[in-house]
């Protein structure tokens, strides 16, 4: 583990050197304000955090912990506060004005801009990183390393807090002396249960895992100092621009995911899986339907409010499916196909918060939101916990896949539980409009899978399927399913 630590250190130093760390500490009280808008463009990042540690740090807080695992999880359970932290001072910052993002355009501008591409792909790798192992003496270096990253930043970025309170009288606490007395560079609690001697293919894969982790905050750091320093001019005209039609919907599509895979032929040892996975789904239909019959309000209400938790629980897909589901060097067919699909299946859901469904309900006019409300929705209010759940199940599942069937298995159920709900949608949706589908093919509908991806899934389900790849199957979607089922439990009214 030593030499796991010495490497740390080494690529901290490197860390420590960038451009942008000079960039932040070179200020004076009048750029501070104007330096601290890079936290916009590290919003994904700074509030998944949390998620990061409560779902893939943890092992949660039961009383039969080794002692190794005890400290990972009482740090994530203190690390996992800061996201709240964040949103405070985007509130005294007043990003919401700064910015003038409705609601769509914040869950838009969190989940699928551009400008914030970067950091979510480095908040959706970490998260992955850690739920790819169980061992805590692997999750130990990715939590040093963060720490080490975290530490060099903040050590900067209070300088910019500093700034601001004497300009303006009004204290900062994640940019400022409070979260940076949280972050030493260490780990919480007795480190020392970690003087530990790795076996050698531990080693290797902690000093992988490490040189990722910092190949990926270097990335963040050069898009953060990009962004930052487009941001810092007094008058960032079109910086936070976002046009309506900057994201087209998915095509509506007349053939459901049931009758796609239908078409296909499945291997004899995958249809007892097909079975399962449909009468899940059915089970997650009767559930989704008893909950929202219990609603007695106007459809447009529930049809408001069914789109505000779909966009919660689908927004992070196509992220999760470009950085997770897919192999960073597809090795033969198998993995390339996996590949087709992760590269397809983002297009099946659009972006949050700029569909034709959102426009045609008035979501913005309704919720009367701005950019900090929305991130809290999405990222820290218990309604929205059990999609938290969800994003986590699908990530850990696939992080902890090598076998391209299985892979592709977790993608399909994810899809499903998709679709069920939509379906449910559609009842409430067919009261309003002759032709649901075609007025709300994100809420109700179910974008039209690419003949590539179909090919992909007809090769991919047509492999056996081993034992121990079926109980791995059988096990994600269950998981999946269930947390599909909180979240329509959860679903309610606003």
């Amino acid at each position: 583990m030593k030499q796991v630590m010495r490497l740390i250190e080494s690529l901290g130093e490197c860390h420590r050197q960038l451009p942008f760390l000079r960039w932040v500490a070179e200020t004076d009280n009048a750029s501070a304000e104007r330096k601290l808008r890079l936290g916009l463009f590290g919003a994904p990042f700074a509030l998944s955090f949390r998620d990061a540690n409560r779902y893939h740090t943890s092992y949660g807080a039961g009383t039969n912990l080794t002692p190794q695992q005890r400290v990972l999880s009482t740090h994530a359970a203190e690390d996992g506060s800061h996201s709240r932290l964040f949103l405070r001072d985007a509130r005294t910052l007043n990003w919401d004005a700064l910015t003038g993002f409705t609601a769509g355009q914040s869950l838009y501008w969190l989940t699928a801009h551009p400008h914030t591409e970067t950091d979510r792909a480095g908040a959706i790798r970490l998260s992955a990183q850690l739920s790819s192992t169980s061992n805590p003496r692997l999750r130990y270096p990715v939590v040093e390393a963060m720490e080490v990253a975290g530490h060099a930043f903040f050590v900067e970025a209070v300088k910019l807090a500093r700034r601001f309170e004497e300009a303006t009288g009004q204290a900062l606490v994640y940019w400022g002396d409070e979260h940076l007395a949280m972050e030493d560079g260490h780990a919480r609690g007795d480190e020392s249960v970690f003087d530990v001697e790795l076996t050698p293919d531990e080693r290797t894969a902690a000093m992988s895992m490490v040189t990722s982790l910092f190949a990926d905050q270097d990335r963040r750091c050069a898009h953060l100092l990009h962004w930052g320093q487009k941001a810092e001019v007094a008058n960032p005209v079109g910086i936070f621009a976002i046009r309506p039609d900057q994201a087209s919907g998915p095509t509506a599509a007349e053939e459901t995911l049931w009758e796609t895979v239908a078409q296909l032929s499945a291997h004899s040892s995958q249809k007892p899986l097909l079975d399962r996975l449909r009468h899940q789904m059915d089970s997650l239909a009767h559930v989704s339907r008893a909950h929202r019959a219990q609603n007695q309000n106007e459809p447009l209400s529930v049809l408001r409010s069914a789109l505000l938790f779909s966009a919660a629980e689908t927004a992070w897909l196509p992220g999760i499916f470009r950085y997770v589901l897919s192999y960073p060097t597809p090795l033969g067919a198998d993995e390339a196909a996996v590949n087709e699909l992760a590269a397809s299946l983002p297009a099946v859901v659009p972006p949050a918060g700029m569909s034709q469904d959102w426009r045609l309900l008035s979501m913005d006019n309704w919720l009367e939101w701005g950019f900090a409300d929305t991130a809290e929705f999405l990222h820290l209010d218990e309604a929205t916990e059990p999609a938290r759940e969800l994003r986590a199940a699908v990530t850990g599942h696939l992080a902890q896949a090598s076998d391209p069937v299985v892979r592709a298995w977790v993608a399909l159920a994810v899809c499903a539980g998709v679709q069920m709900r939509q379906e449910v949608a559609a009842a409430a949706a067919g009261e309003l409009w002759p032709d649901p589908l075609a007025a709300l093919p994100l809420l109700v509908g179910h974008g039209q899978i690419p003949p590539t991806a179909r090919e992909s899934l007809a090769h991919l389900l047509n492999m056996p399927v081993t034992e121990p790849a079926a109980r791995q199957i059988g096990e994600a979607v269950e998981d999946i399913t269930a947390a599909y089922t909180r979240c329509a439990q959860a679903e309610k009214v606003l």
